[in-house]
């Protein structure tokens, strides 16, 4: 630390603050939580899956019958016109 920044007011009052000493009671909730988390991967993958088959599925299900009926609707109009016999 230099001279100058013993007058910096930042510094200063940074010094008035108390310390913190670690809480091993919120240590331990938090390391079950994480561990909670790291060894539950099944219910969260399944969760995806479910999550990805609702919001891909009845898109991808409506635009397949759609380019059924725009294909169905290009061969009556070819055939109408001769050209798909």
């Amino acid at each position: 630390m230099t001279s100058a920044d013993a007058r910096d007011p930042m510094l200063q009052s940074l010094t008035r603050l108390r310390r913190v000493s670690p809480d091993p009671a919120r240590a331990e909730r938090v390391r079950a939580r994480c561990r909670a988390r790291l060894f539950a991967p099944r219910r969260l993958k399944r969760t995806a899956v479910a999550e990805f088959a609702r919001c891909i599925v009845p898109p991808v299900v409506v635009g397949s019958w759609c380019a059924l009926y725009i294909a169905g609707l290009v061969v009556l109009a070819l055939r109408l016109h001769g050209l798909f016999d």
